[in-house]
């Protein structure tokens, strides 16, 4: 059984990643275990600024 942490890995590496890799927001680089920008990122990046500027509200009761 994996953990609750392992879990999450599991689903970026093989769900998340693939999905925005695909759509263009991303690049994964497997030779170097990066991920850079994609050429569509600019189409997601006021939504990911957004989140990030309200993280401490947004996950302050997060379990």
């Amino acid at each position: 059984m994996l953990t609750h942490e392992a879990e999450i890995a599991d689903e970026l590496l093989t769900t998340t990643l693939p999905i925005l890799e695909d759509s263009g927001y991303i690049e994964v680089d497997d030779a170097t275990n990066t991920v850079h920008r994609g050429p569509n990122f600019e189409e997601i990046e006021a939504v990911l600024e957004l989140f990030d500027d309200e993280a401490d509200d947004v996950y302050r009761d997060w379990p």
